[in-house]
Order: C-alpha cells, then structure tokens, then sequence
C-alpha cells in the first residue's frame, strides 16, 4: 500500500486473447515525481500521434 503523502498510480497492459480473456503482460505503480516510459516494451508499438512524429524526426 503507498504512503499517504504520495500520490500514486497502477498501470496495467493487458493483452485480449482468442478466447476474449485477459492476458498481463505488465503491471507497476508509479510514484509522484518518478521518472517512466511505461510503454516502452516490445508489445506496444510507437505511438503515431503529430508530436510524436515530430519528436522522433
């Protein structure tokens, strides 16, 4: 359980399988001011929106 004075958040990435059950693929909790790229795993493509795109050249 986090502290009190900390905000906190779960994430969890699911993937669907045939059957339409779900699938963890990650779970972590992120802290207030902690550095993250949650998404940066092989399983989640890059994402495409206009600023990424212009970020990533």
């Amino acid at each position: 359980m986090p502290k009190k004075d900390k905000s906190s958040m779960t994430l969890k990435i699911y993937r669907l399988t045939p059957a339409g059950e779900r699938e963890v693929l990650r779970s972590f909790t992120i802290r207030l001011g902690d550095r993250y790229h949650p998404l940066a795993i092989p399983e989640w493509p890059d994402c495409r929106c206009s600023r990424c795109r212009v970020a990533a050249g």
